[in-house]
């Protein structure tokens, strides 16, 4: 479980599941889906709003694996975690923040994230979010 959207613990969570399952560098996809073939996608996602959340690591099974087999080899993903360099954290820092930026060219996006902030009890929300995010330590 994880403290709900707008906390400092948050978004060290969301930044968890952007370093496990953010793009084919991250640790899930080269290991899960490239080099062992026990699936063909995975994704991980914080979920929270106005309440605490939850992480969800979520992954399509190829055909023959076992849950038992991917559940192992998840494990030994997660508890590489321990093991990531500054450098790897810094870079997943800048690709967020480039997002974030594209994301608010946007007016339909730029809404939806006020939108979200104010549900989540905090409009300004908005303004710190990138900011505090950006001065995660790992």
């Amino acid at each position: 479980h994880i403290p709900k959207r707008g906390s400092v613990e948050y978004l060290q969570a969301d930044m968890l599941t952007d370093l496990l399952a953010n793009g084919k560098s991250s640790i899930l996809f080269p290991r899960l889906v490239k080099d062992k073939g026990l699936a063909s996608s995975v994704k991980a996602f914080s979920w929270g709003s106005s309440e605490p959340g939850m992480i969800s690591i979520d992954a399509r099974l190829t055909p023959g694996t076992s849950i038992a087999a991917y559940e192992t080899e998840l494990q030994h993903c997660i508890a590489e975690l321990h093991t990531i360099s500054k450098d790897t954290v810094d870079r997943m820092k800048q690709k967020i923040e480039a997002s974030v930026i594209f994301d608010r060219t946007s007016n339909m996006n730029i809404a939806l994230e006020i939108a979200m902030a104010d549900h989540a009890g905090s409009v300004s929300w908005v303004n710190q979010a990138l900011p505090a995010f950006l001065a995660l330590e790992t």
